[in-house]
């Protein structure tokens, strides 16, 4: 299946959305000066998540897109709005700087604003979540307190991605950030999932989700078949 469908089938799954509060990756031209740069990020999340920004362009939703990042020690341009398929993506940027209070004090009063201005702009509309962004649970209460609809897209669990250690201190925090992640889900209204067994792991109670067994970017396909052709 293309990402570019998954709006299409959530309303079959008893959620039709037009505004679109995103969480989260970052403006193309912000990315490759920041993967050119050498900056440690995720290439692949930003991969997935862009397509499903785009998705949503293409199906006439109106997106705005969250960007919570840490100190890099690099000029991370800040770009506020992007261009796609006639509709404009809005970028909200966050710089996290400071000791833990005040990063703290930053994250929250950030996922505070934003929220309740997308809410107040757009009744009736949806934020989208990758589960394993560290803000997840903190824009999920929000959200719920503002009364979005939550949909929470899972393409791994924490589980696998934390490091497993042996001393009490290690297992301790490997317990609490476990804790922490599986929490967001309580608030989440629909899930998209890339396989049906990663329901064992989520108590779904009688909410509703969608299954993307695999996912292509379309534009990435069409221009190696042209390509292709012009090798031939």
């Amino acid at each position: 299946i293309d990402i570019y469908d998954l709006v299409r089938i959530l309303p079959q799954k008893g959620l039709c959305i037009l505004n679109i509060l995103f969480l989260t990756c970052y403006p193309d031209v912000t990315f490759n000066k920041m993967m050119t740069a050498g900056i440690k990020i995720h290439p692949a999340a930003q991969k997935f998540n862009k397509l499903l920004v785009k998705g949503c362009c293409l199906n006439n939703c109106d997106v705005e897109v969250a960007v919570v990042y840490k100190d890099f020690n690099f000029d991370v341009e800040q770009i506020k709005q992007e261009s796609y398929a006639s509709k404009t993506i809005l970028y909200h940027f966050c710089e996290i700087r400071g000791n833990f209070i005040q990063k703290e004090l930053q994250k929250r009063a950030f996922v505070k604003k934003t929220v309740s201005s997308f809410a107040r702009k757009t009744p009736g509309g949806a934020l989208i979540i990758d589960s394993l962004s560290p803000l997840a649970l903190l824009f999920s209460k929000y959200a719920k307190r503002y009364k979005l609809k939550i949909v929470t897209h899972i393409t791994d669990f924490r589980d696998f991605l934390l490091p497993v250690s042996k001393s009490f201190l290690g297992k301790a925090k490997r317990k609490l950030m476990l804790n922490l992640y599986y929490k967001q889900f309580k608030f989440t209204d629909y899930f998209v999932l890339l396989t049906d067994y990663m329901t064992n792991k989520i108590k779904l109670n009688g909410r509703k989700y969608t299954v993307i067994d695999g996912v292509c970017d379309s534009e990435a396909s069409k221009n190696e078949a042209e390509n292709n052709i012009g090798n031939e």
